[in-house]
């Protein structure tokens, strides 16, 4: 008879994917997370953890974990056959390279490394776990399975000052998009501004530029204020956050008929 323990039996983890959703995903929620809060692999940001034969390694982990904006630990999936100790150094870098975004405070406190077998907290800058649990040490009783609930509950990571905190409840969405998607829209602005404003290329490309200039100050100053959203592939934030939008120049069009050139 196969191995239970609280969230599933032993035998149904056969792959990587199975540690992720049917055992890893099980115990963000049992400690209380909700699904907003759980950033899956897709929404977040590849960042380069070192090097793999003298190219980049780029890595993103299955999950991070997000109170308010900062994302607060992450954890990494394996397959059962996997031997975690090769896979630590990726999520550390990680960490690292997140908390490096800020001056005064590391926001990520841990990782967590699992192959449903054994599971491994990590604090983000020490070497060695400092909880390791076994497939049937994931049950309520267990004493250790309770300190690794207690280190990662959400009451345990008070919101910094620094959290954006809406006073409309207006919500303005920034995605990162494809190099494609980016040159598409260069071109279609560049001649928008060519057709409508009757100048030659030169001087609506030096008019595009002065564009492009405005929209990279204001999202550097939302990143500025939190540097956690370098992360993140979409994020939402105040509308009254982003200096940059449709919403802004029609609010300054009462005071000056062009706000972007003012």
């Amino acid at each position: 008879m196969s191995k239970t323990n609280l969230f599933c039996r032993l035998s149904d983890l056969i792959n990587e994917a199975d540690v992720e959703q049917i055992f890893a995903r099980r115990l963000i929620e049992h400690i209380g997370y909700a699904d907003h809060q759980i950033r899956p692999k897709d929404a977040l940001t590849e960042l380069a953890v070192g090097e793999i034969q003298g190219n980049e390694a780029l890595y993103r982990p299955d999950f991070a974990i997000k109170i308010k904006n900062q994302v607060r630990w992450i954890l990494e999936a394996k397959s059962p056959n996997e031997n975690l100790d090769r896979h630590v150094k990726q999520p550390r870098e990680y960490c690292r390279l997140i908390n490096g975004q800020y001056r005064t405070e590391n926001p990520v406190h841990y990782f967590v490394l699992s192959n449903g077998l054994k599971t491994r907290l990590y604090q983000w800058d020490v070497n060695d776990p400092i909880l390791e649990l076994d497939f049937e040490d994931i049950i309520d009783l267990n004493e250790k399975f309770r300190q690794l609930v207690s280190n990662l509950s959400p009451n345990n990571f008070s919101p910094s000052s620094s959290d954006y905190i809406t006073t409309n409840g207006d919500i303005h969405k920034l995605e990162k998009r494809s190099l494609e998607d980016v040159n598409a829209a260069f071109a279609w602005c560049h001649q928008e501004i060519y057709k409508k404003d009757s100048i030659n290329q030169a001087a609506a490309f030096t008019e595009f530029v002065k564009v492009v200039f405005l929209k990279l100050l204001s999202d550097r100053k939302i990143r500025d204020h939190d540097p956690n959203l370098v992360i993140e592939e979409s994020v939402e934030v105040p509308a009254e956050k982003v200096d940059f939008s449709i919403k802004w120049i029609e609010s300054q069009e009462r005071h000056t008929p062009n706000p972007l050139d003012t």
